[in-house]
């Protein structure tokens, strides 16, 4: 579910059980793109002792423009970086360098969904501050 949260666009997902919810800036890493179309596939889990389920396998949103698969829980890329399309896919990829998703901490209080924006991008970028996943933001 994509909203925007003090003028920042998010995207929520929920677990395929519904026991939880993940939420991560509405924006692919490599060239921004937003994941309002991503797909959810399950892709092999890449080490031992990893979230996976009894498949060996984790939840990943997909990019929608260049299909690199992100881990829901960690936000971690699981498998090529810009795969598609082929041939220019891994050229583009080179335009930026492997990323993680930035994750947001989510947490449901009664019928509401909290989303904790605990730093601003404004400071990220002035290197004033930290967040998961966004130490490369330029």
């Amino acid at each position: 579910i994509p909203c925007v949260v003090n003028g920042l666009d998010i995207i929520i997902f929920a677990s395929r059980d519904g026991t939880r919810l993940d939420a991560f800036a509405n924006s692919c890493p490599h060239l921004g793109s937003p994941f309002d179309l991503a797909t959810v596939e399950r892709k092999p889990a890449t080490q031992q002792g990893e979230r996976s389920v009894g498949d060996g396998c984790v939840d990943c949103i997909v990019c929608p423009v260049h299909r690199t698969a992100f881990e829901i829980q960690s936000g971690d890329v699981r498998g090529e970086w810009c795969p598609y399309p082929p041939v220019l896919g891994k050229v583009m990829g080179l335009t930026k360098p492997k990323n993680k998703l930035v994750k947001f901490a989510v947490r449901l209080k009664g019928k509401n969904v909290e989303v904790r924006i605990a730093t601003s991008v404004k400071n990220v970028r002035n290197k004033e501050e930290q967040a998961e996943g966004m130490s490369n933001i330029q």
